[in-house]
Parts: structure tokens; sequence; C-alpha cells
């Protein structure tokens, strides 16, 4: 584990913590965790414009396939993190009780 920061011509600092990067600066970070899987999608990783409504298409991509029972998303928990807060949640039946 460790800490990295950078500014170059103002873009935003990133700090490294372990698996996320958390975005400094004026802009969220959100990432989309799935159960046994991690991370499926985050505002760093793709080329669309990391915002919440797209993080929240690909929570309820995976939201769909948990429901389901499609691959390993199958009865998963979902989950929308901002800069290392959950936002956004759906509890899977794997962790439902009965």
């Amino acid at each position: 584990m460790y800490s990295q920061a950078s500014i170059r011509n103002n873009e935003s600092a990133y700090c490294d913590l372990g698996h996320t990067k958390l975005k400094r600066g004026n802009e969220m970070f959100y990432e989309v965790l799935v159960g046994n899987i991690g991370s499926v999608w985050n505002s760093n990783s793709h080329n669309d414009d990391g915002t919440y409504e797209v993080a929240l298409l690909y929570f309820t991509d995976y939201v769909n396939m948990s429901k389901k029972n499609i691959g390993r998303s199958a009865g998963e928990d979902v989950s929308i993190w901002a800069d290392g807060n959950i936002i956004t949640e759906y509890t899977g039946t794997l962790n439902t009780v009965t």
C-alpha cells in the first residue's frame, strides 16, 4: 500500500490507496463494486465522462445480472462509491436473510 500525488498543468491530483484511486480536485471519483468480482468500473478507467450517470448505468446492468442470476454477479451485492463512500447500494440474494 502506498500513497502518491502528482499535479501537472492544472490536472487533478490522485491518491492511490490500495486498489482505489481517489480523484482530487473539482471532480468526484466514482466506482462500481460487485460482490465477489470487485471493481467493474471507475471514473478513471474508461473513455466516458466518468459521471454519476455513467456509474448508474453500470450499476443498473450489474443489479439486473445479480437479480437474474447471470454469471459471476449472480446474487451479489452491487454498490456505487463516490470518493470512498457508498452512495447507492443493492443487496443481492446471497446476503439476504430469509
